[in-house]
């Protein structure tokens, strides 16, 4: 017979044997996460009962929306789905799903009012939705080869370091309207994974404009900005020219780079990237009675997802 409950520091062993069974075997990956978000995650596992080894286990990260109407500003809470995973040896059993059936308990318990999840390939999606995440979330997915990357015309831009602090306040004040946002502890878990994948993050500055927070890291010969608040074009352009000379110039990767790829919400309609991919963003599930109000997540994606 089999048990379900939440882990806590006790249980670390059990977190870090399937990690490394199910994602990866970096054990400095695997350490940060224990020692950085597992802490302000609800995980839950799945136990055979009198034993102290979780077969299976899922990870609730700490997220939330704003909602703008007549009364203000509503801070709406919710969780994104992370590292559900089953030991090699007792996958089939459903185990997984009894986990996630678990956090979706805890999550009407506790009020939140949506879960959101980045299946990790496209056969996956399918998986989910029958776990009722019956929403699909799209975004614009643009890729820019390198040679069509030009200097923008617009002087005075300048690119600054940014403490993860500043870059929380930043994404909470511009990307409220279109983004599914994260608590500070994990905003600075995914800063600090991109920084890991030999990425970087930073701000661009001008005179009587705002500030353009962007967040990337390399992957082969490409980089992927997983996160930014460009909107006009001028900003998507400086943006692009920024990222590409900073990567440049890292010796991290030797590799040479033959593009950037980045993503914009379905609300952008700048002509000169409308021939940008529709994808599938994630995946979203409401949590308790739905309401009107809540029907503007449905519109919204994710962007520097914790993979």
């Amino acid at each position: 017979m089999q048990i379900i409950r939440e882990l806590d520091h006790n249980d670390r062993v059990s977190v870090e044997q399937i990690w490394r069974e199910c994602f990866t075997t970096d054990t400095l990956y695997i350490n940060n996460f224990v020692n950085s978000i597992f802490p302000f995650s609800k995980t839950f596992g799945l136990f055979d009962r009198g034993e102290k080894r979780a077969l299976s286990i899922a990870s609730l990260l700490p997220s939330y929306i704003i909602l703008k109407g007549g009364e203000g500003c509503q801070r709406v809470k919710g969780g994104y789905l992370y590292g559900v995973g089953t030991l090699l040896a007792e996958r089939g059993n459903r185990y997984s799903k009894a986990v996630i059936e678990e956090i979706f308990n805890y999550a009407f318990r506790e009020q939140y009012r949506y879960i959101v999840a980045k299946p990790a390939t496209e056969e996956l999606y399918s998986l989910y939705e029958k776990l009722t995440f019956t929403t699909t979330l799209y975004s614009q997915r643009v890729i820019v080869e390198k040679r069509d990357i030009k200097e923008s015309t617009q002087i005075g831009w300048e690119a600054d370091s940014l403490t993860a602090e500043r870059y929380f306040e930043l994404r909470e004040e511009s990307s409220y309207g279109t983004h599914i946002l994260w608590e500070r502890e994990l905003l600075e878990y995914a800063l600090g994974e991109a920084k890991y994948r030999g990425g970087n993050y930073g701000v661009l500055k001008v005179e009587g404009k705002r500030e353009i927070y962007y967040c990337y890291y390399r992957e082969g010969n490409q980089i992927e900005v997983v996160d930014h608040n460009a909107v006009e074009e001028c900003e998507i352009d400086r943006l692009l020219y920024n990222v590409l000379k900073e990567c440049e110039k890292s010796k991290i990767n030797n590799q040479s780079i033959e593009g950037i790829v980045l993503e914009l919400p379905l609300s952008n309609t700048i002509a000169k990237y409308n021939s940008a991919q529709i994808v599938r963003n994630s995946l979203i599930k409401r949590v308790g009675e739905s309401s009107g109000d809540m029907e503007i997540v449905d519109k919204m994606m994710i962007s520097l997802p914790v993979e």
